[in-house]
């Protein structure tokens, strides 16, 4: 039997392209300039904005294919901190990189930076840990037969295993 079609790979696929597309999209849809009415496409397909999101990109498939089953999954927790810091860290230097090498002789923003960018890298952290959780609760339940699952007894309240003979 076929589950639902929001549980198929191209579901899934297209709801990840979707989300990256609106996360693209974004930096015009919120920024405006006081002469502007309309939103400025222009600020979305520069390649600034295209290294940064490729950034988010790998922060979160990392995070949700590597990291959260590697460490967070395994109770290795400060491992899972400290890594997470340093892929923080490395995201400031490398937008860093990419906003001096894009608008040429600009300042270093590295003091800025971290208030610029912590907002936006809790959001994909936490998207990304809590997609990783939500999938392998999805895989957990469905490798457990029905057969298999506790049932809560009315009567006393206690879990009951309930086993089926073969006849």
């Amino acid at each position: 039997m076929r589950g639902p079609w929001y549980n198929s790979k191209w579901a899934s696929r297209s709801f990840h392209v979707i989300g990256w597309m609106l996360w693209f999209c974004l930096p015009a849809l919120f920024h405006r300039e006081s002469d502007q009415g309309k939103a400025n496409w222009n600020n979305v397909f520069n390649s600034f904005n295209f290294v940064s999101t490729l950034l988010w990109i790998t922060v979160f498939y990392s995070n949700a294919n590597f990291l959260v089953p590697s460490y967070f999954n395994k109770k290795k927790y400060w491992s899972y901190v400290g890594i997470l810091l340093l892929m923080f860290i490395a995201v400031l230097f490398m937008t860093n990189l990419v906003t001096q090498l894009s608008h040429k002789g600009s300042p270093s923003m590295l003091r800025r930076l971290p208030f610029f960018l912590i907002f936006p890298y809790l959001v994909v952290w936490a998207v990304s840990t809590v997609y990783r959780v939500i999938s392998d609760k999805i895989k957990t339940d469905q490798l457990i037969k029905p057969e298999d699952r506790i049932v809560i007894s009315s009567v006393t309240g206690k879990p009951a295993f309930s086993f089926q003979c073969a006849e």
